[in-house]
Formats: C-alpha cells, structure tokens, sequence
C-alpha cells in the first residue's frame, strides 16, 4: 500500500483548512527566501538567466501569468527577475500536493503568498482515503473519475457501493447520500473549495500579490495543451492573461533550487492577452457546477488562443509535445505524493 501524507496539521488540505489559511506573503518569510535565492543563483559558475519583455506596464492591471510547467523549481527564474526588476511578488497557484509534501516544504508554501487550488482528482483520492485508508489504484480510479465526468456507471461491487452509500465528511464538505449524489457531492465539494480559493486569491491581489498559474495543470519537459479552468480563472478574477515562457530550466534545476553550473534560462514575457468577456452570458459563474459542451468549447478555445502565444514564447525543444501528452507525474502521485513517488 502507498502511503499518502497529510499535512502537519494532521489533515488534507480540505475546506477547514482553506478557510484558516493566510494568502498574503509575510516579510519575515520573504526576505530571507529572497536573499537565498539570490545567493543559489549567484553561487552556481557560469548560470545565467536571458530575461527579455519584463516591463512594469504589463503588470499595471490584474493579470494571470501563465507559464509552462517542466519540474519543480520552474517557478525561481520569474519569481526572481520580477521581484529583482520590478519589485513584484509573485503567488503561484498551487495545487495541493506540495502542501502535504512535510513540515518544511507547508511552511515555506504557507508564509511566501501561495493560493492552495485542489481539483476533482485530488477530491476523489483524498476522499477515498479517508473512507477506505488506501489511495483507489489504477482501474478504481478511472472508473471513478468516468463516473464524475461523463455520468458513467460504476461497477455493482461492494466498494463502490460503500462509496456510493457511507455519509461521510468528504475534505469539510459532508456528504449524505439521502441529500446529493456522490457523484455531485464531489463536484460540489470542488465548487465550494474553489470559491474559497478565489476568495483567498482576490486577498492576494489586494495586498499586491501578482498571480502565477500553470495552465497545463501538469509537469511536462514540452508544452501540452491548456486546460480550461485558468480561463475560468481569469473570468472571476477579472484579469487578463499574460503568457511568459519559460525555457532551460528542466535542465538548469534538477531536484534543487541551485542551479547547475553554466546553464541558462531563457524568460520570455509576452504581450498582455485580453480575455474576451463579452463572449460569455452575462450570468456564467465558473466552477459552478457541470458545463455545457458549447461553454467547454469556448473555454477551450480561447485557452488554445493564448497557448499559441505562450508557445511562440518558447525555445523549439520547449514547444509543443508532439503527441500532446505529459511525459511527467502521473496517476495519484499528481494530487498527493505517497512514499513511492
């Protein structure tokens, strides 16, 4: 059996502790982490970060700064040039694996301005671990996922069963299956976390904060396609989107924040990507229960729109994934990590 860890507070990240949780970064944290991570770049010989396009008057309305995603410690190249030449502070949206990642990695997250985001997937396997003590494996997990997506029905088995049917605390939400399916607790139990994390990230912007989001929703060496939910973002948040690009680093940071010797870091910011809002019914609340199929569409359209943009962005070995496939995490070890991953 896996091993999922919890965090320090000897929870998940669930509702709870989304609503006692403080987005707005402390000095007394980002100081130092500051200073730090001027040092690690420096100390690395013949390291060296190319920034082009990093100008203060993209960053003079809200704005969502999406990036590729390509290992852990992509985000330091933005974080720094921007606090180093425009004096911002960057909160990456993150989700909520790194939290229950131990003690240390929570802290630093906790106290620099993070927003914690959780998704269905992470609802599905932490709620499942909390019912049965155990991660779902491969096959449970696609049938439960199936099963929130698209309706599809789950096999007549006891475990699902007990799923279906134990009233439970699903991550603060509570679920009773004589009031809401299980299928739509779930989604209503990511609808409720997500109104807290727009809540958390309009504290953010408030005291300053810039926004950063992976729009691939997954590690990857090259560029996968966009998923829809940072255009939701974007709508609810009233920001524009700005694409920066991100090349080098998968080879510049491998398991460490210290670069390695006389490797670069291509930064690319692009031109400033105005949602088109008027495109949308006046009345459209997203992460507000299931979408249409035309909304999804124009959801994704759009998203592939500032894709494209964010790929020219990008070195050729960053661009594009030919099959469009991550080559990255995969299965549970996306939403929580577990001793083996």
């Amino acid at each position: 059996m896996k091993a999922l860890h919890k965090s320090t507070a000897g929870e998940w990240v669930d509702l709870p502790w989304m609503r006692r949780f403080d987005p707005v970064a402390r000095p007394m944290m980002v100081k130092p982490m500051l200073l730090l991570a001027k040092l690690l770049l420096k100390s690395s010989p013949g390291f060296e970060i190319v920034a082009q396009g990093v100008e203060a008057r993209k960053f003079e309305r809200p704005v969502l700064m999406v990036t590729n995603h390509t290992n852990y410690f992509d985000w330091f190249a933005p974080h720094h040039i921007l606090h180093e030449r425009l004096g911002l502070h960057v909160s990456s949206w993150t989700k909520p694996r790194p939290f229950n990642s131990g003690p240390l990695v929570e802290a630093i997250l906790s106290r620099a301005g993070n927003i914690p985001m959780a998704s269905r997937g992470y609802i599905l396997v932490t709620d499942h671990m909390e019912l049965f003590g155990e991660p779902p494996d491969a096959q449970t997990y696609r049938a439960l996922r199936d099963h929130i997506d698209d309706g599809s029905p789950l096999p007549d088995e006891p475990a699902y069963m007990r799923l279906l049917t134990t009233p439970r605390r699903m991550l603060g939400w509570g679920f009773d299956p004589r009031e809401l399916p299980y299928r739509q607790s779930i989604q209503a139990t990511f609808s409720a976390m997500m109104q807290e994390t727009l809540s958390l990230a309009r504290r953010a912007m408030r005291a300053g904060q810039v926004m950063h989001v992976y729009p691939e929703g997954l590690i990857s060496s090259q560029l996968i396609p966009g998923r829809i939910g940072t255009m939701q973002l974007a709508l609810e948040l009233d920001a524009d989107i700005l694409p920066v690009g991100v090349s080098g680093a998968r080879e510049a940071f491998i398991n460490s924040p210290r670069p390695r010797p006389h490797t670069r870091v291509d930064l690319r910011v692009g031109e400033l990507w105005r949602v088109p809002r008027e495109a949308y019914p006046q009345g459209f609340r997203p992460f507000d229960g299931p979408l249409s199929e035309p909304m999804r569409q124009l959801l994704q359209d759009h998203t592939d729109q500032y894709m494209e943009q964010l790929n020219a962005l990008l070195t050729p070995a960053y661009q594009w994934m030919p099959d469009g496939e991550s080559d990255g995490w995969s299965g549970i070890d996306r939403f929580v990590p577990t001793d083996e991953g």
